[in-house]
Formats: C-alpha cells, structure tokens, sequence
C-alpha cells in the first residue's frame, strides 16, 4: 500500500474522544481546571469580555450606555489602513449567532455584510450589504453627517 503524504486529506488522524480528553490529567484542559483559568475561573477579573458589557460598573458596561437605538455612529476598526465607517445603530444587545454584546449598524455605504439578519434571524431591516454586527468598543456614537461621495461629480 502507497500512501500519497502530500495530500494530507488521505492520512489517517488519530482523534481523540473528549471524555477520554476531560479523564487525562496531563491535559491543558486539566491545568485550566485545577489553576481555575479561563472559562473555569471564579474571579472577576478574569471574567469574559462578553459579561463585562452587562456588568454594571465595568468600563464596557459604561460605553455600552453611551451607545443608543437609531443614532449616528461611527465604526473604527483596528486593522491598519481601514478607514472609518459610518452609520446608524439599529440593535444593541445578544445575538444567538455568537455570545456577547453586539451593535447592528446600517452603514452609510454598502459596506456591510447581510441586510440586519444573520442565519434566518432578522434583528433589524436594512438593504442588502448595508447592515452588518461589530462589538460595541468599535463604535462610538455622535455627531457623525452622513458622507457623501462626489468624486464622480466634475468640478
């Protein structure tokens, strides 16, 4: 038998059942349990980013409170080079699609991913590619006019 190794599809894997993973206790899962770290920890200073939006007194929990339905918006990303997008807020709040706080923006520009509703769920209306789910420390809310481009307009 000839085993072709560079289609890595066609290898055998060993896999390994999770309760035979939780049962070792040489596992990374195990230090995690035992030094109450991670999801396992008690402490609240370690809690999840996601708890922290709903967490009276936290600074997310404050930001969140600084963010309002149908308000000007603008979204800042941090990846170099990506510039500002701005919109209006159309939803605050959890999402079954992932946990945590989320803010549905309608942007300005069909700069979005989906129209305010993610795998059959609308929480909010919007265009097509208009409408689009980013945490709440990306978007800061004010006085933000919506821009518009007239490059294609001769002087």
């Amino acid at each position: 038998m000839i085993v072709d190794f560079n289609d890595l599809d066609a290898v055998k894997k060993y896999e390994m059942p999770d309760e035979t993973y939780e049962k070792r206790k040489d596992s990374l899962l195990s230090f995690k349990k035992q030094n109450r770290l991670g999801r396992f920890s008690t402490d609240k200073d370690t809690q999840s980013n996601e708890d922290l939006h709903f967490t009276p007194g936290t600074p997310q929990y404050e930001h969140m409170l600084t963010l309002k339905l149908d308000h000007r918006c603008q979204v800042e990303f941090q990846k170099e080079g990506e510039l500002a997008r701005r919109g209006t807020i159309r939803f605050l709040g959890k999402t079954d699609f992932a946990s945590g706080a989320w803010v549905g923006v309608e942007f300005d520009e069909p700069l979005g991913r989906n129209d305010g509703s993610v795998n059959g769920i609308r929480y909010f209306t919007c265009v097509p590619s208009y409408g689009s789910f980013v945490k709440p420390e990306f978007v800061t809310c004010g006085d933000f006019p919506e821009e518009l481009d007239f490059s294609d307009e001769e002087l």
